[in-house]
């Protein structure tokens, strides 16, 4: 279950970012309070809900909480939340949560060696970091917990780019964690009200909606697909071949009749392209900046990127691919045939 992709189907991308904030912000009562979810009435989970979607307009900080607990806050300005999104207030002390909506990848590969890239969304949890304590110093508050909240898990070059985070910002902060994708997923299944309310409820009462959102989806992966297949065969395109990424599929897996074993009969072909791909463009990135290869092997060593670059060109042509693309063209046409 990918909490960012069932919202965003459910909601859409607007409205799943307030949501997600929901979300943490009763999670965080969980860890802080352990409240029993069960004794909360629907009109309770509302009013929470109300709390942290409503705009606050006034030029200080409001001190919104949920209406459940009396130390816990939704923090916003009309100037933005100051690096803070929720607020966990005792005396003098803050524990700061930083709620990002954000679904995709943090980090990029270098051109050579594991190395990562810092990202625009990277930048954005950073320039919230610093905001949080240039806050908690003007109200002369401490932040001794910081918490990054999104709704993915990281991979190995995020998880780097995590601790390298966590290093350089010791000395501000000694403790600083991660929610994400797992620990709110295994949340939700222990508070089983909590996820009928945001999931089964809401898909219930918004079923049109949400199959617009679906549709919405899954019409931006196909008119993409096109484009992915050019990137996987052309060298010189910059991006990784990623055909076999299944995050941005679980959505379609859970709401469209016969998409995961589609998906499953091109995925080893799909596999072999992203594989072979991504070498010919690190054999291309070496080619271009290896200006000492005297001319002659220089010739060969691009003539070898090339011929790959047909090979490739040729498996993004087979039989198995041109199915699943008119499969996809099926779904865009005759959508309301495939949701289940």
């Amino acid at each position: 279950m990918n909490i960012d992709k069932l919202l965003e189907g459910l909601y859409g991308e607007e409205a799943a970012r307030n949501i997600f904030e929901s979300l943490c912000g009763l999670f965080v009562l969980n860890e802080t309070k352990q409240v029993n979810f069960d004794t909360i009435s629907s009109d309770e989970m509302k009013r929470n809900e109300k709390v942290f979607s409503e705009n606050i307009t006034n030029e200080n900080y409001e001190k919104n909480s949920l209406s459940i607990n009396n130390n816990i806050y939704h923090m916003q300005t009309r100037k933005g939340d100051g690096g803070i999104d929720i607020l966990v207030e005792s005396g003098d002390i803050w524990f700061v949560y930083q709620c990002k909506f954000f679904t995709d990848k943090l980090t990029e590969s270098k051109k050579t060696g594991k190395d990562y890239l810092r990202s625009n969304r990277i930048k954005q949890i950073e320039n919230s970091f610093n905001k949080a304590f240039e806050t908690a110093n003007s109200a002369n508050k401490k932040i001794v917990k910081w918490i990054l909240c999104i709704p993915r898990d990281l991979d190995d070059l995020e998880k780097r780019w995590f601790d390298d985070f966590k290093n350089k910002n010791s000395n501000k902060c000694q403790n600083i964690k991660l929610i994400g994708n797992l620990q709110l997923r295994n949340w939700l299944i222990n508070n089983e009200k909590i996820y009928h309310h945001y999931f089964l409820n809401s898909q219930t009462k918004t079923s049109e909606k949400s199959e617009l959102n679906v549709f919405n989806v899954f019409k931006s992966y196909r008119e993409g697909f096109e484009y992915d297949l050019i990137n996987a065969y052309s060298p010189s395109a910059r991006r990784r071949s990623s055909l076999t990424n299944q995050t941005n599929l679980n959505l379609f897996f859970k709401y469209l009749n016969g998409f995961k074993e589609q998906f499953y009969k091109v995925y080893d072909l799909f596999l072999e392209i992203d594989q072979r791909a991504n070498l010919n463009k690190e054999q291309y990135e070496t080619y271009k900046a290896n200006l000492m290869m005297n001319n002659e092997n220089r010739i060969a060593f691009g003539n070898n990127i090339d011929k790959e670059a047909e090979e490739i060109q040729k498996l993004t042509q087979k039989k198995e691919i041109e199915e699943y693309k008119r499969f996809l063209r099926n779904i865009t046409e005759n959508f309301s045939d495939y949701y289940f």
